[in-house]
């Protein structure tokens, strides 16, 4: 149990900080081309692309959602259902970026 939430915390950081760096680059960046080498290179070049980056968060956060969800079946706390918001919120923000 102590394990899932701090894997869903690091998840849940992960999705805020991608939308967040996204939102920064978008604002302060005009050019497409730089605004994704400077958003990838954010993440201390660990990915050659975007679409990795973003197939990695995706499955992260939909194993939390189904870790989370698995464990804390027969009762949802409140930090469970935190988490699972803003997975869901990503998952929505994510599907309605690549449409």
């Amino acid at each position: 149990m102590r394990l899932n939430r701090l894997f869903s915390g690091l998840v849940t950081l992960l999705n805020v900080s991608y939308i967040g760096a996204w939102i920064f680059v978008f604002n302060t960046i005009s050019n497409q081309t730089d605004r994704q080498l400077s958003f990838l290179n954010g993440w201390f070049n660990l990915f050659k692309n975007i679409n990795q980056l973003d197939i990695t968060l995706v499955v992260l956060t939909l194993t939390s959602i189904v870790s989370t969800i698995w464990i804390h079946k027969p009762n949802l706390k409140r930090f469970a259902k935190i988490t699972l918001l803003v997975h869901l919120l990503f998952l929505a923000y994510m599907l309605w970026s690549h449409l």
